[in-house]
C-alpha cells in the first residue's frame, strides 16, 4: 500500500526525516504530497516539493501528516488540529528520527493500539521513541519490586501479571501522598505503586485513571528487567504470549533476552550498578544504545535483536 504524506518542518530537522524516509520513497511506499511551513518561506519549493502554509493543508487529500521539528513539536501539533488535521494522522518526529523507522511497521504499530506493561520507565521511554499515544497507565511509575529490609524480590508485579484484568478494574488508592522528598505511593488491591514521576498522589491518579481506560487487553506486550536465574525462569513461566525479559545472562527460555552489552553481573546490593543498567535500558529505545529493533519487538517479529 502507498500513503500519501504531507511534511511540516523544513528546517535542519527535515533533512534527517527526508534521509530516514528515502527508502520509503524510492519504493513506493510513501508519497511526500507538499511540505508545510508556519511562515512565508522565501523559497517556493524544496526537493521539488511545494512548500505551503498550514492553512492551505485541506486543499490536499493525504494520509499522514509527519512532524520534522523537534523543538516546536507540540506547536505544530496543536496549529495542526486547529487547521482540521485529525490527531490520529499526525506522527511525531522522534519516531521519524529513527533510524530504523520503517513506515509500513510503524503503521501497522500506531493501527494496532497496542499496550505496554513495564516495570519502570521502558514503557514510557518506548511510547515517547515512537510518538504513540499512552495505551496504557504504566508510564511515570514502577510497582514495589525489591523488599531492601529483607533483601528480597517482592511479588506485586507478579501478582499483576498473573491476574492483569482484575487488577486494572481496581480503584487506585493512595498509600502516601508525596512530600517533595518521598514521591507518592498507591495500591490497586494488594499489588503497590510507586509514582516516581510525580508530585501527589492526587496528580498521579488522574493520569493512571484516564490512562487505563486506554488499555488493550487484546494486544499488549510485558517488560521486565530480570534480576537473577529464578527471576527468569518464573518470568519465563508467565503464561503470556508477549513478554520480554532483559537479562544480562544468556538463557534458553521463553521471552528472555540477553543483552550484550550488558555483561556485567547485576545485584541489588551493587545498587548503582543496577540503577545504571535499567536506565540503560530506558535508553534503548529513543537510540541511546542499539541494542535491538524496537519496531520488529513490537510487532511480534523474532529477529528484533541486533546485537548477538
Amino acid at each position: 500500500m502507498s500513503y500519501k504524506v504531507i511534511i511540516w518542518g523544513t528546517g535542519k530537522e527535515y533533512d534527517r526525516v527526508m534521509a530516514n524516509l528515502k527508502s520509503d520513497i524510492s519504493q513506493g511506499k510513501i508519497q511526500v504530497v507538499v511540505l508545510v511551513s508556519s511562515y512565508k518561506e522565501s523559497i517556493s519549493y524544496l526537493d521539488g516539493k511545494k512548500i505551503i502554509l498550514p492553512m492551505e493543508i485541506n486543499e490536499y487529500e493525504y494520509d499522514y501528516l509527519l512532524i520534522a521539528n523537534k523543538d516546536y513539536e507540540e506547536e505544530i501539533r496543536k496549529n495542526a488540529l486547529n487547521v482540521g488535521v485529525d490527531n490520529k494522522k499526525v506522527i511525531g518526529y522522534n519516531a521519524l528520527s529513527n533510524d530504523l523507522f520503517d513506515f509500513d511497521k510503524y503503521i501497522h504499530i500506531l493501527k494496532s493500539n497496542i499496550s505496554i506493561v513495564s516495570d519502570d520507565c521502558w514503557g514510557g521511554s518506548t511510547y515517547n521513541s515512537l510518538s504513540l499515544p499512552f495505551n496504557s497507565p504504566f508510564i511515570n511509575l514502577f510497582p514495589i519490586m525489591y523488599n531492601s529490609e529483607r533483601g528480597t524480590i517482592c511479588d506485586d508485579y507478579y501478582k499483576l501479571l498473573n491476574n492483569l484484568e482484575y487488577y486494572l478494574s481496581q480503584p487506585l488508592k493512595v498509600i502516601t501522598d508525596g512530600n517533595g522528598t518521598n514521591f507518592p505511593m498507591g495500591s490497586i488491591g494488594d499489588v503497590r505503586l510507586n509514582f516516581n514521576h510525580y508530585s501527589n498522589f492526587e496528580e498521579a491518579k488522574k493520569a493512571w485513571d484516564r490512562r487505563v481506560k486506554r488499555f488493550n487487553f487484546k494486544n499488549y506486550i510485558v517488560k521486565k528487567t530480570i534480576y537473577d536465574d529464578d527471576d527468569a525462569k518464573r518470568f519465563s513461566e508467565l503464561p503470556i504470549k508477549n513478554k520480554v525479559g532483559f537479562y544480562n545472562k544468556e538463557l534458553k527460555l521463553d521471552g528472555i533476552i540477553c543483552l550484550k552489552n550488558f555483561n556485567k553481573s547485576i545485584y541489588f546490593k551493587s545498587s548503582c550498578d543496577f540503577g545504571s543498567y535499567v536506565r540503560a535500558l530506558s535508553q534503548i529505545p529513543i537510540g541511546g544504545l542499539r541494542e535491538y529493533d524496537i519496531f520488529k519487538l513490537l510487532i511480534g517479529e523474532n529477529d528484533f535483536l541486533r546485537c548477538k
